[in-house]
């Protein structure tokens, strides 16, 4: 089932295409700086200093291919726990007392100017991904971006339109694609195993009210205003800023857990209805809202999105233990979660798929998948257009909720019909002086 691209080193034809910008290298990845193994390195920033790019910055140290040698976040605390990690373990892979190669930085912007970063790795809150990964492919660097890949529509088609133009490498982390099982069970519902497609059921677990938005002081080690960025002013809370089951619910800054859970699973119903370069042309659904604290996104929700091949997706909440994606058809159905597969008939999932059947490109390795790339030029996996339309249902699934009535869309124009309410939330007015545009 597997595709994973061939190591190689970076290119020459990096910048063949006169509309291609290309990559900087850094002495270290241009191999021009004496020792052998830091040459074939890839430089990696990490930009956000959470649990989840901690988690990366933990395999990415270990990676032959990779060297992190700076690290983000205006949050000085994650910043400095991030920075020691890749020192220290630097450190004792060399067999040195300490190691000094790793910068950290309060604004990605400096982190993008350091000439060693070839690449970012970002996991910020959400209302920061398309910011950070624009300065970056604009400074002609790649990026890795956390899902959601965007806070609305139109951070969107501004990120998809400017990899497109200027030919930049962007691996979303919708690492299921590199998992073995969603792609097979794309594969087996594509080539009709389940015969034709008639529903989808994807069921994601619920949120829950947040806490209260009492102004507290502002730490020493946090930059509030850098934080904030495009966002409103708003008072500094720990409920706010610290907990990611805090600003996740909150409009302003993320895309509450439709958005984080539902562009795994909604990005796995695109792909399997071939809809990557698409979309539903109707939402129509009722949800819930806390009526008390700081959560304004919806806390539980039953939607139905509408496809013009006559596919109905239905997202609702479940409580746990997983969420997951059941496709039917009219001769069976297969049900999907990240621990495991059932089918009926049992034998589906067994079947083979033929040489000229459709096949799935995957890769059995998502962050290897996007550094491959990077030497290559290769399209990822999870690219920004494909990441783009499946962040677009979850932003249409939430405004339905929000408007509280249906919705109807135009895919191929990416606007609302006769409905201004709508259109007007599509995108967000930033504080100045943050701009989506150069």
């Amino acid at each position: 089932m597997s595709s994973h691209v061939t190591r190689r080193r970076f290119l020459s034809n990096a910048t063949a295409s006169a509309f291609a910008a290309p990559l900087i290298l850094s002495a270290r990845a241009a191999g021009t700086q004496g020792n052998k193994p830091p040459s074939e390195r890839i430089g990696i920033g990490n930009i956000g200093c959470g649990s989840k790019n901690e988690g990366h910055a933990r395999q990415l140290v270990r990676n032959p291919d990779a060297q992190v040698v700076a690290v983000c976040d205006p949050n000085g605390h994650k910043r400095g726990k991030l920075k020691h990690l890749v020192q220290e373990f630097y450190a004792s892979q060399s067999g040195q007392t300490s190691y000094k190669g790793c910068n950290d930085y309060n604004d990605f912007r400096d982190l993008i100017a350091n000439p060693e970063v070839d690449a970012v790795w970002i996991a910020t809150p959400d209302h920061w991904h398309v910011l950070s990964a624009l300065a970056a492919i604009r400074a002609g660097k790649g990026a890795y971006v956390e899902k959601p890949l965007t806070l609305t529509i139109e951070e969107g088609r501004v990120l998809a339109d400017e990899v497109k133009r200027t030919n930049a490498v962007l691996q979303c982390g919708s690492q299921q694609r590199s998992e073995y099982s969603f792609p097979r069970v794309v594969e087996l519902v594509r080539n009709g195993r389940i015969g034709e497609l008639r529903r989808v059921v994807v069921a994601l677990h619920r949120d829950y009210p947040g806490g209260d938005g009492k102004e507290e002081p502002v730490p020493d080690w946090f930059d509030h205003d850098l934080w904030l960025g495009q966002a409103p002013l708003a008072p500094y809370c720990a409920n706010r800023c610290l907990k990611i089951r805090g600003w996740l619910a909150i409009r302003a800054y993320g895309g509450g857990r439709i958005a984080s859970w539902g562009s795994h699973h909604l990005d796995i119903v695109q792909w399997a209805l071939g809809m990557d370069g698409s979309g539903p042309v109707e939402i129509d659904g009722t949800g819930t809202f806390a009526q008390h604290g700081l959560h304004d996104q919806p806390l539980t929700w039953d939607v139905d999105i509408r496809y013009t091949s006559g596919v109905t997706v239905h997202l609702t909440t479940v409580e746990p233990p997983d969420p997951y994606i059941l496709f039917i058809g009219d001769k069976g159905f297969i049900s999907i979660t990240r621990k495991g597969v059932k089918a009926e008939p049992e034998n589906v999932l067994d079947s083979e798929i033929g040489e000229n059947e459709w096949h799935a490109r995957t890769s059995n390795d998502h962050r290897q998948n996007f550094l491959d790339c990077l030497r290559t030029r290769e399209e990822p996996v999870a690219p920004a257009e494909v990441a783009h339309r499946s962040a677009t249902v979850c932003h249409l699934a939430t405004n339905c909720l929000i408007l509280g009535r249906k919705l109807r869309w135009n895919p191929e124009t990416e606007c609302f019909l006769n409905d201004p309410e709508a259109d007007a939330m599509i995108s967000r007015e930033m504080r100045v002086p943050w701009s989506l545009h150069a």
